[in-house]
């Protein structure tokens, strides 16, 4: 955070940011030492409580009183899977910001966002495992 306030034209994008953030929308959040309320609904009525959230998971409660949509402040990367009542939902990205966003009915719902992984993820850890034993390898080897 103090390095996106001393500059702000760094604040990170993803492929889906049509236009990027000149005040993150958990600033005064941050600022105040409140917890994070990670969630929101932007269309309908109902309550969102957070339950937990870290960097790639959160869960929440959404008790709506009519169909809602909600926005998860953060980037919809590739690899976020959402559930609510354990069945998978799709996820929308939220233009502007390419954020997360996803659609409840009416009703109470528990929430689960969970960053699983992707090919590419999967080659770069197997690629990472590979030089790590190389470079082991080369260090017993000299010890000879």
């Amino acid at each position: 955070m103090d390095f996106e306030m001393e500059h702000p034209d760094m604040i990170g994008v993803m492929q889906g940011t049509q236009q990027p953030f000149e005040e993150t929308p958990l600033l005064a959040q941050y600022l105040a030492g409140e917890p994070l309320q990670k969630a929101a609904i932007i269309e309908g009525a109902g309550t969102v409580t957070m339950l937990a959230h870290g960097a790639r998971s959160g869960r929440l409660r959404v008790d709506a009183a009519t169909p809602v949509q909600l926005v998860y402040y953060t980037y919809n990367f590739p690899g976020w899977t959402l559930t609510a009542n354990g069945r998978p939902l799709e996820i929308i990205t939220r233009p502007p910001y390419g954020l997360i966003g996803f659609e409840l009915p009416a009703g109470t719902h528990l929430v689960t966002l969970r960053m699983g992984t992707t090919p590419a993820r999967r080659a770069g850890d197997i690629v990472s495992g590979l030089s790590l034993l190389i470079v082991l390898l080369l260090l017993w080897r000299r010890r000879k």
